[in-house]
């Protein structure tokens, strides 16, 4: 049974995974969650940061860094390579670097 759910999950698209800032100091990871997925997890490298069971379909995004419930040793840093994990299947987003704002004092 196993075996059968991992070639369903290996015969379906990727799932759209991305990693961008949201401030210097957070970054938003947002994917598309498949149905029937029972186990949903997040890693920065080898780093868990989070799992999930039984996440609904659709449109599927958590916040790491400052403006997060995790504590701050998750703070993003530009290069830093997120995976994500859908039951036995892995993607991989990585964070680019952030965009920084002259500002001009008068």
């Amino acid at each position: 049974m196993s075996a059968i759910i991992a070639l369903l999950l290996f015969l379906q698209p990727a799932p759209p995974f991305s990693a961008r800032y949201l401030t210097p100091t957070s970054a938003r990871l947002s994917w598309q969650q498949p149905s029937g997925v029972a186990l949903t997890c997040l890693y920065r490298a080898t780093t868990l940061i989070r799992c999930w069971r039984d996440l609904p379909a659709g449109p599927t995004f958590t916040t790491i860094g400052d403006v997060a419930s995790f504590n701050g040793n998750l703070r993003p840093h530009a290069g830093d390579v997120y995976i994500l994990t859908l039951d036995d299947a892995e993607w991989q987003a990585r964070l680019a670097s952030v965009a920084r704002l002259a500002l001009v004092r008068r």
